[in-house]
């Protein structure tokens, strides 16, 4: 029954999109998840009267303090109070939610159920991949909740998604699957994870997103040169090397392509670019603040179009018009440069390297189920970051959640129970 409801859980989780078509409320599955973790977290720790990881709550207040005082300073009513709150909260839910995994009681056998469901719901989407090669053409007409890029393309053919409403959601997921399976395989070289490892980086390349590519790239890299088999890691180094001097080769045009495409600053017009622009602006003219929560490049300034872009002129940008916002959240740093200036960046990254410093430290843990969520937590946490100057991954769902979980579990070194290998 258990393994039924992870199952279940995961789908909704990865497809919420597709449901959030048809009812609203799915929307805000995420949010309700890091609820449920938080009521669970505030109930342990008030019934042990301990807290664990405490350094990150407190510097997530600080971040938070930063973005109200930045809106406090900056804000000039263009936005309601309700919506900056919910902007604010946006920004912390993910570190929200490792510090609340990182304070429950967890069973080692109950994130293998989770994980175990992870690959069942990848498995499955990979028929519906399998089948929207011949039916490409409609295939939005048979899911009209997805989206299929028409400017980003490789090689002149745009990605696979299957039930993700994107290719780039559907290559993510598949990159954290893949992620999971490596970490699986170096731990028992079985052809089960081979098997998985080989299907999930094939459908994550299927997605044909330059920021897959690369990722899968960096990861393997890192893996086999930092993590796995240190003894020989020169001879791994070359033997590496010519087959991703050739793959990067091979890319290059499309890499390329798409890096000065968004990043180039040559007569670019993009919103991605316009963003990134426009965010170093306001952190440089009204330092070391921003604008704060809700007023850029985030959720919130979309929801209640913040007067920030008419001041920039990003209103007339495709993607950030009011009425056609479809790329305003299409870049992650803008948003933190941008609403909580620079010093807000600088917290924001101090959070983020206290992170890896502790998965670091854990990766080399004497319990094997600690070590492989905390490798796994690794590996992803470098996806993630890779990806965020592309998409709001450390808000958005399920991303977030996954990473979340696996970072808050990785954490929980005093109240895990440890059994089997994760």
């Amino acid at each position: 029954m258990r393994k039924f409801f992870a199952f279940l859980i995961m789908f909704l989780l990865l497809f919420s999109e597709g449901f959030t078509y048809i009812f609203q409320g799915f929307s805000y599955l995420d949010e309700f998840i890091v609820l449920v973790f938080a009521a669970l977290a505030l109930l342990t720790i008030v019934a042990e009267g301990r807290i664990v990881n405490a350094w990150l709550l407190g510097l997530s207040a600080l971040f938070l303090f930063v973005g109200i005082i930045s809106y406090c300073l900056q804000s000039v009513g263009m936005q309601t109070l309700s919506a900056f709150s919910t902007s604010s909260i946006q920004m912390i839910k993910v570190f929200l939610l490792i510090f609340s995994v990182s304070n429950i009681h967890l069973d080692v056998s109950l994130l293998r159920d989770f994980k175990n469901a992870f690959y069942a719901v990848l498995l499955l989407n990979v028929v519906f991949l399998l089948l929207q090669i011949p039916l490409y053409d409609r295939w939005t007409s048979l899911f009209p909740y997805q989206l299929v890029s028409a400017t980003t393309r490789f090689f002149g053919i745009a990605g696979l998604q299957g039930l993700f409403y994107f290719p780039g959601v559907s290559g993510s997921m598949y990159m954290f699957g893949a992620v999971l399976a490596y970490v699986d395989l170096k731990r028992s070289m079985t052809r089960k994870f081979l098997l998985l490892f080989t299907i999930f980086s094939v459908a994550a390349l299927a997605s044909f997103r330059a920021k897959i590519f690369i990722s899968f790239i960096v990861i393997l890299l890192f893996g086999e040169l930092f993590i796995f088999g240190s003894r020989q890691r020169l001879i791994k180094f070359f033997s590496a090397l010519i087959p991703t001097v050739a793959a990067i080769l091979f890319l290059a045009p499309f890499l390329l392509g798409q890096i000065q495409l968004y990043f180039s600053g040559t007569n670019n017009d993009t919103a991605r670019y316009r963003l990134q622009e426009g965010a170093l602006y306001l952190a440089k003219t009204y330092f070391p603040f921003g604008v704060g929560f809700g007023e850029y490049g985030s959720f919130g300034a979309v929801t209640n179009y913040s007067q920030w872009y008419y001041i920039l002129g990003l209103n007339n940008v495709w993607g950030l018009q009011p009425n056609n916002p479809g790329f305003a959240t299409d870049t992650w740093w803008p948003a933190i440069i941008g609403e909580t200036g620079f010093l807000g960046f600088a917290i924001y990254i101090w959070i983020l390297l206290v992170l890896a410093k502790h998965l670091w430290q854990v990766k080399s843990s004497s319990c094997e189920d600690l070590s492989s969520v905390g490798l796994a937590a690794i590996l992803i946490f470098i996806q993630m970051i890779i990806e965020s100057s592309t998409y709001q991954v450390f808000v958005t769902s399920p991303h977030f959640v996954i990473w979340g979980v696996l970072v808050g579990a990785a954490l929980n070194s005093k109240n895990i129970k440890k059994q089997k290998s994760f």
